[in-house]
Formats: structure tokens, sequence, C-alpha cells
């Protein structure tokens, strides 16, 4: 080993001096008798619970208060509580009756009546600190299961549970790129949604390893109630230890160097970017060939981490399709984020696809100040646009991402996060022994977790296939283990308003509209106008409003889901006729989805590519390919796309499907626009030649309209976007040149008004201004930034509003909305002077198009670009009287505009 440098000496000097911890003195023996006695005389200590669990005790806690509210004479619940005993057993009965006839919140299932015992007898040991005789517990099963499940109609059986098989993952992914006409605020957050259903996929973890997943309302909860009733436990604060007074803080040992500020932070508990580690390997496969990509994700705040932490690392390797490589899309996020902290690899990704290492794996670092950060964070509003916060993203956010996607995919029924971990399990249980299986769902060893309660429903194996000889493996299988079975893109996803007011309200909803009128004609005569109440009544209105729109959601929630319904039984129904009448129409392919976001057509053209036919030379193109689109896409806002113009193939999933998709009737369109790909609106090809629509690769070469182009003639994907032949059928002139442009139809376009901060394009000016003034009235301070780019890399900032418009007007040929400023004249004010007559200045703004030069000659225009350049022209004129200078702007509109 050579010398060592000064400063590494330096570095490792700090490094031991930070390790040294001062040793305690141990304890003397008076110090042992005091805590013996302290322990003595204190009441037990509560227990380590989770948030859920005390969420669930609160919430049982107040159904014990309402049913005691209800009884004669409303007693105490507390020492009502205590009086639970075998020969006090009628009152869990009373209670058990209550849960199932309350007013609210009926009980419908027999396994939700034990759950409420069983909360209840937690309760009893709460606030009495002893259990429940077991055979009172015993009691309450016996009553639920004998005596109320079959007098009042309590479903026995458990509900049928989804599974999702890689099939139906594959299918979901490919939509999620390809197809999904749903929007999120930006590109980066479509990248989250699909990692993480990746991870759930593939780790088979729950999603608040992931996300945060706070319980509704809790901190109301736990910290007023949880906490706030006196019960058994230590309710007052026992004082400084007088002589352990300085405890240890305790140590990160993912990040060895950093204090532990995630365990009790529930924020934290969720995946951060140092429990990601990206790796480079060295030729795995041993034949000579190209270095791999793997990875390894830590996750450890599991369900029951509270009471027995298992930490666990999951592998990943890298795919060749990169609609499925969780890797590739991971590299696309840190390159997005900038989060890697490594010279030459923190912007692009050719360098981690051209390595040739000589030692046998080289560890990717991240940046320090990404430690201790959630990987997936929310996107909020700035005064620049939507911009990731350190904010964790909430398992609400995701649950409504999987039931846009859900509906959006034509699926049936619901789609929850939890038949990601039921899919990962049975393909564990399938390939690996149970220990395997065991180890990645967090179970306890040889536990029946697994048999009880995730295999109980559906079997997944053909025993008619086995005995017959035809093996284990099953196509039939498949089909019916599908999510997907009879999912149709065009199925309805939401009531419009016309269908809601046919229908009706139904009684819930007429009652609480009745008793809002009757409220808000009680404020009115009160206060003469409801919306000023005060006080109390002040809240009672907002709560009676909140209650009416939750009705009204929840009836149009209800409605949706049986036109839903309908649809799928209208659609069988059909088929089932058609078939009977001998009518076999052919299979319909799918509607092509047309983007408005190049960056996301570009994307969707890469991902869409389900061939797995690649030389090993060629997959690593397919990374660096969907790097710079993706880098793209996360920075810009998607915009909902245009309605589909095309057909394309069917893809090779689309076979485990087995009612195809009927496209909607195709709208009405010239015959030498029938086979053109163009972009809708806006983008034009001047639009296209935005300099943040760069090239693949590099390459100088903008978007255009046909997908192949992005692609070398030379790459094996090549073949897969080659445009379709004009033939006699599309072009009945028999030309060929007409077929290559597209119709003066597609030409005339709106004009679209495009925000300055956050690029959002409008068609009325009027509500880009108003996006404008949001993104004004978020700033903190009077100056303003330029958001644009150019601007901002030499670090422009204007002193106020007013400069800040001149300059996007003058620079950047924006018209933001000017500031008018009202004058009322009184009889204080003084009338303004007369200005003599005289030559009077007058500003002019134009464009190089319309400059003419004094003497009436044409001035030169530069070469034609995206944007003319604007020009200011001080010209002298006589006048008439005026009660002040008149200064005039006027802004002629450039072609890029």
């Amino acid at each position: 080993m050579g010398t060592l440098d000064p400063a590494q000496i330096a570095r490792i000097q700090a490094q031991l001096a930070a390790l040294e911890a001062p040793e305690a003195p141990p304890l003397t023996g008076e110090e042992l008798q005091h805590y013996w006695d302290r322990g003595n005389k204190r009441r037990p200590i509560r227990p380590r619970h989770s948030d859920n669990t005390k969420v669930n005790l609160v919430n049982g806690q107040r159904r014990w208060i309402a049913f005691c509210a209800s009884l004669p004479n409303a007693p105490a619940w507390k020492p009502l509580l205590r009086t639970l005993s075998w020969d006090n057993r009628g009152l869990a009965e009373s209670f058990a009756k209550y849960l199932v006839r309350r007013p609210k919140n009926r009980v419908g299932a027999e396994s939700t009546v034990r759950r409420y015992l069983r909360d209840l007898s937690a309760i009893f040991k709460k606030y009495s600190g002893a259990d429940l005789e077991e055979r009172v517990r015993n009691h309450f099963f016996t009553v639920a299961k004998v005596e109320i499940t079959p007098k009042f109609g309590l479903r026995v059986e458990p509900k049928r549970k989804d599974v999702l098989n890689p099939s139906g993952f594959t299918y979901l992914a490919h939509f999620s790129w390809v197809r999904d006409r749903t929007t999120f605020k930006i590109g980066l957050d479509r990248l989250d949604d699909s990692l993480i259903r990746s991870f759930l996929m593939w780790t088979g973890c729950r999603r608040h390893e992931l996300v945060y997943a706070p319980p509704k309302n809790h901190q109301d909860k736990i910290e007023n109630e949880y906490y706030g009733e006196s019960d058994a436990y230590t309710d007052e604060d026992d004082g400084l230890d007088e002589y352990i007074q300085q405890p240890r803080p305790a140590q990160c040992w993912v990040c060895e160097d950093r204090l532990d500020d995630r365990t009790h932070n529930p924020k934290l508990r969720v995946l951060c970017w140092e429990d990601v580690n990206l790796w480079i390997l060295r030729d795995p496969m041993g034949d000579g060939g190209r270095d791999y990509l793997a990875m390894q994700i830590l996750l450890r705040f599991h369900k029951g981490s509270q009471n027995e932490t298992v930490p666990t690392w999951f592998p990943f390797v890298e795919e060749k399709l990169p609609v499925l490589c969780p890797i590739s899309q991971f590299l696309a996020k840190a390159l997005a984020e900038g989060v890697i902290d490594s010279e030459g690899y923190d912007t692009r990704a050719e360098p981690f696809f051209n390595t040739k290492i000589s030692i046998p794996a080289v560890y990717i670092p991240w940046k320090k100040e990404f430690w201790h950060k959630p990987v997936f964070r929310q996107t909020v509003e700035s005064v620049e646009g939507p911009e990731k916060s350190d904010e964790p993203l909430t398992a609400k956010m995701f649950d409504n991402n999987s039931g846009r996607v859900g509906q959006a995919a034509g699926l049936p029924s619901n789609f929850p996060s939890y038949v990601y971990r039921r899919g990962n399990l049975e393909i564990l249980d399938k390939n690996y022994r149970p220990s395997i299986r065991d180890q990645g769902a967090r179970h306890k060893p040889n536990s029946v977790v697994f048999q009880r309660y995730y295999n109980n429903a559906k079997r997944d194996a053909s025993a008619q296939n086995a005995g017959l000889g035809r093996g284990t493996h099953s196509p039939y299988l498949d089909v019916l283990s599908h999510i997907g079975v009879q999912y149709d893109e065009n199925a309805p996803m939401g009531v419009s308003d016309e269908v809601m007011r046919a229908i009706g309200p139904d009684s819930t909803v007429r009652r609480l509209e009745r008793e809002w009128s009757e409220l808000e004609a009680e404020l009115q005569a009160t206060y003469g106008k409801s919306t000023k109440a005060t006080g109390a009544d002040k809240k009672r209105r907002e709560q009676k409003w909140n209650e009416l729109r939750a009705a009204r959601q929840k009836q149009r929630r209800t409605v949706g889901s049986i036109l839903r319904k309908d649809h799928f039984k209208k659609k069988n129904a059909e088929e089932l006729k058609r078939q009977l009448l001998g009518i076999h129409a052919p299979q319909q392919p799918l509607q092509k989805v047309i983007f408005s976001l190049p960056e996301r057509r570009v994307l969707a053209d890469i991902l869409g590519d389900l061939d797995e036919d690649l030389l090993e030379d060629d997959i690593p193109k397919e990374p660096t390919e969907l790097r710079a689109p993706s880098a793209e896409v996360a920075k810009q806002v998607e915009a909902p796309p245009a309605p589909g113009r095309t057909i394309a193939p069917k893809p090779w999933y689309a076979s485990m499907i087995q009612d195809p998709v009927s496209p909607p009737a195709p709208m009405p369109m010239p015959a030498d626009a029938a086979v053109i790909q163009t972009p809708p609106p806006p983008y034009t090809p001047v639009a296209n030649s935005h300099p943040l629509h760069t090239a693949i690769r590099g390459e100088k070469r903008a978007y255009t309209e046909d997908p192949a182009e992005h692609i070398p003639d030379d790459h094996p994907r090549k073949r897969r976007h080659e445009s379709p032949k004009p033939s006699a059928v599309n072009n009945p002139s028999g030309s060929g040149n007409g077929a290559g442009t597209p119709s003066a139809a597609r030409k005339s376009t709106l004009e679209r008004h495009e925000c300055i901060f956050c690029r959002r394009r409008f068609t009325r000016k009027g509500t880009m201004w108003n996006c404008a003034e949001r993104h004004l009235r978020r700033r903190e301070t009077e100056a303003v930034s330029c958001p644009v780019p150019e601007c901002k890399s030499k670090g422009i900032v204007l002193e106020n509003e007013m400069r800040f418009k001149n300059h996007a007007a003058v620079v950047h040929g924006k018209d933001l909305r000017p500031k008018i400023t009202v004058r009322t004249k009184t009889a204080e004010t003084p009338p303004r002077k007369q200005h003599r007559v005289g030559p009077t200045l007058r500003i002019k703004l134009v464009t190089s198009e319309s400059v003419k030069s004094p003497v009436g000659s044409a001035v030169t225009s530069p070469p034609e670009t995206g944007r003319s350049t604007p020009k200011i022209i001080l010209t002298r004129r006589e006048e008439q009287p005026t009660p002040r200078p008149r200064i005039i702007l006027r802004v002629a509109k450039g072609r890029g505009s």
C-alpha cells in the first residue's frame, strides 16, 4: 500500500473521531436500587402499537361510546366497560346487536362483527389493565356465528380475491405507457407510478413500504383520543432520568455515518434513496459479452416491524423489453432528478451501457443530500411550474392512480394494489421452496398464512389436464387467471351530469338537500346572507355541505359502477346473439392513441415494441434510446391525448383476451390524410423544433410525425415501425404525391397560447393569463426570475411583476395580462394639468416583419425563424392637446407564438 496523502489522512482522522463515543460509567448500587423502586411504583408501560392499530382502537372506542349513549340514562362508558365479565356477558351481546342495526355503517359480514368484538377486548385491556376472560371472548364469537349471522343475513364466505399474474402485469405495463389516456402532473409522476407497480409485482411488498400510508385522521385520533384519555398505562411523565440524562443517539445502519431519523418518523418509513443499490456487473453470463446492470432494494419497514424487524434485500436484473425493465426506468428517474454522485455518469445514460470493467462489480453512489429522502415524492406547484417536493407520495394518491388505470384499461372490477402481492406469492410458490416464499412475504417460518388467506378461494391448477396426460401448464388457466379476461377500453369511466339529473337523487341526498335548504333559510334570516355566518353556525353550515357533497359523490360512484357492469353484461349478450345468428365478424384491432407530447409518442413507440428477438449487441441500444425521451417527459407537464385516428396491430398479449376492443366510430377525414400519423394541434413542425425536443442519442434531429424516423436504419426494431405504403384504397387518385403531406384541414389549427412558466397550452389567451397569474402569486419575494431556460441559465431576475411582464413581451414575445389601474376623480383631487401642444413621443412595439423605415422604405427582415425578433421604434408626431402623453403598445404576432 502506498503512502497516504495529507488530505486522506485528515479525512480518516475525522472519521475515527466521529466514531469515538465516551464510555458511560457503570451504575452504582444506589442507582440500581432507585430503578428497582421506580419500576415497582409506576403503572405498566404502554404497548408499542402501530398507527393503524391505534386508530383501530380509537374507532372501537367511538363505537362503544355511541353504544353507551344509546342505553337508558346514558351511563358513563369507562365504568361500564370495566364491568364486562362472564356474569355480565349480556352487555356484549347487546353491543353486537347494536352494531348490525345502528343507523350508519351497518355491518354486513360476520368477519366484521368478530373484528369489532376483538377490538372491544383490546379496549377492555387498555382501560382495565387486564385481559378479558377467555370464555367471555369465545362467547362473543359463538353469539356472532350462531345467532347474529343467520338472523341478520350476514355474509360468511370471503370475497373473491383477484390475482395479477405476469401476463396481466405485462398488459397493464404496456397499457400505461402506450395506450393510457389519463394524465399526471408531470412525466416523472408517470415514471414513479410505473416503478412502484414494478416493485410491488417483483417484491410482493405492501404499498406502505414504498409510499406513505397514514390512517385517516390519524393525528387527531392518536394525539387527542388515544393518548388523551386516561387509561391503565402510564399517563404521567416520569420526568428526566436523574442518572441517564443524555441517551445515546441511534445510528443509521444503512448509511453508517448519519443518525437514525427514519425509525420514528412515519414519513420516512418508506423506500429512501440509500435503500437502493445500483451495480454494474462484469459479464455475469460468463460468455465474454457485455456488462449488465443490477439493482438491490432494501425493504425493512414492513407490517409488524415495530415488534420484529425483518429487513430484506430484493434483487432486480435487466430485461430485454424496456417496458418491463425496472432498472432502465429507475436509471431514467435518477438521471432526471440528478441523484448520481459520479461525474460523467450523472447526466447521460450511455456510459452505463458501454463499460468493460476489470473488477467483478462497480457500485453507483448517490449524492448525500438525497439520503434519508423518499424515492417517490409528491409533485407540488411552484412559481416555475410543477416540481418534486420532499414530501413522500401518499397511498391515497397511488390508489387514485390505480383506480384510474384500472378503469382506463377497461377492467370490469376494481383494481386494488394488493393483487400485485398475491401474484408475486403465487409465482414464488410455484417456482421456489416455501421458505423463500415466506421470506418474501415476511411470514413466520412454517406458517399457514399463505394457504389460509392467499390461496383459499381460487385454485390455479387443473387436475383434468394433469390426469389426462397434458401436463400442468394449461393455456386455459392463463386466460381464466388474467385480470382482464373481459376488458374493454371503451367502457364508461364516469357519469355525466345529464345522466345524474335524469336518475335523480336517492333518499339520502333528498334528506340532506332538505336539511340544507332549512339551514340556509335559518342562517339567511339570522345573518341576512348564509355565507356571512360565524362561529358555530359557520361550522354547522360547512359540515352539512360536506355531508351533502359526500352523499352526492357516493351516489355518482354507485351509478357509475352499475352502468359499467351493465356495459359488460350488454356487450356479452350482444356477442352471444351475434354468434347465434351466425355473424362471425373478424376481431377488430386496437385503436392507436396519439399523444400531445412528442416525447410521449416516441416513448410509446419504443416501449410498445414487445419483440424479444434481439441480438446481444443491440440490447444496450434500448435503454439508451429510452433515456432521451424519458428525461424530456419527466420535465414536461402532461396533457390529455387527442382522439385516436389510426389503427395499430394487435399486441401479442391480446391473445390472452377473449373479447377484442371495439374502437369508436372513426372521425370523417379526407382521403389524403387517412394514412398519415400527424401530430395533433398545436404541435406543428415549427413547434416540434423547440430546443427541448432533442433527438435520441444526442443527434440534432427534431421529433417528426413518423416515429420510425427516430430509429436508425440498421436497428433491429426498424421493421416494426415501418409505415404502410399508400394503396389505391387509401389514395383513390393513384398518385403518391399527396400521400406524404397533411391535408389543408389538418394545417389550419387553432392558435394555442403557452404559459411561460409551466409550458401548458391553452386555446383562450385569458386562460393562459390566469395560469401565469397563479404562478406569480406563488412567489415569496417581489422580484421575479425569468423561467425561460435561456434566461434562467444567465440568472436574469426582474425587480417586480411589471418589469417581468415587459421583459416577457419584449424578449420572449409573451403577452401577459396587463396591470390596469383605475383612477376615480374626487373633489379633493386637483384637476390634471393640460400639456402643451407639441411633438409627442410615441412608442410602438413591432416585429421585424412589419418594420418600416422612417422614410418609408422597408427594413430588411432577418432570415425566417421560429419566432420573429421584436424591435422598438420611436417616432415623433404633431398631435392635438391631450390630457397626458399617449403610450401605445402594439405587439404583432410572430409565426412561432
